[in-house]
């Protein structure tokens, strides 16, 4: 069967679904250290199994060091504690996919949205993981509800516009990548997805412009100047595709082999 999203085997669909979730850098200094001293914790000053944030809070930190199994099981005994609270069902969902449990965490998205259905970033979350599970009409539905509650999004847009992609919903996907480069216009992933979506229309020239834009915000993006270069075959501009090919390889040796293969041998 053919790949919906290709129209050249050389293109490359470079997707970059938007996760929400935070990336914390530590940053170490041996300089100005202050020492802080530790006060002795007796017996009546324990935290008790009962309490809610303590669990929480720990499962979060556990979450962020890679230690799954240790966080999902904190946020379990969270989730006895308060069984009505939504975040905690949301971040054990979040923490059983980075586990790879997808099937566990679509069922605690589900009950996290049951339980709150005003948070923008919940429906983004499952709306994302449906994506990856391959459930692009169910992707779509969920990134539809968080436009509603948060419309101002750019990525909102972006995410649902990649899913569009995939049903090859080339028109929808368009207008999708467009709403979202009109609230973010500095975003190069934004072009380059449009620019393919253009390049599968037929609009050449179109899709050309969006590379260029592109490559204007991210000058050593290898993906769009390889893209481009497809653009520029289909196009029949056959001396700017090879230095387009050129371009990408300078940057990554593995797209000289379709440098080659496309006759460009005066350029290497």
């Amino acid at each position: 069967m053919e790949n919906l999203f290709f129209k050249s085997s050389r293109i490359i669909f470079f997707i970059a679904v938007i996760l929400s979730f935070d990336i914390f850098l530590n940053e170490k200094s041996n300089e100005n250290i202050v020492y802080v001293s530790i006060p002795i914790v007796n017996a009546s000053q324990k935290i008790t199994k009962k309490d809610f944030d303590f669990y929480f809070d720990r499962g979060k930190k556990k979450q962020e060091s890679d230690d799954y199994k240790g966080s999902i099981s904190d946020f379990t005994e969270a989730i006895k504690l308060k069984p009505d609270h939504a975040m905690v069902f949301f971040e054990r969902a979040k923490t059983k996919e980075f586990a790879g449990y997808k099937n566990g965490a679509l069922d605690d998205y589900n009950t996290a949205i049951e339980k709150n259905v005003t948070n923008p970033m919940f429906f983004n979350e499952r709306g994302i993981l449906r994506f990856k599970l391959g459930d692009f009409l169910g992707s779509i539905s969920d990134y539809s509800m968080s436009i509603k509650l948060e419309p101002t999004n750019a990525d909102l847009y972006f995410n649902r516009g990649v899913s569009r992609k995939s049903l090859n919903d080339n028109l929808g996907a368009l207008n999708d990548f467009s709403k979202a480069i009109s609230i973010n216009p500095l975003v190069p992933k934004f072009y380059m997805n449009r620019a393919i979506t253009k390049d599968h229309m037929n609009d050449y020239k179109g899709a050309i412009s969006d590379y260029e834009k592109g490559i204007e915000l991210d000058p050593e993006n290898k993906h769009i100047f390889y893209n481009l270069g497809v653009t520029q075959l289909d196009a029949g501009e056959i001396d700017k595709a090879c230095s387009s090919f050129l371009k990408a390889s300078k940057f990554d040796y593995l797209f000289l082999e379709d440098t080659l293969n496309t006759n460009c041998y005066k350029y290497v």
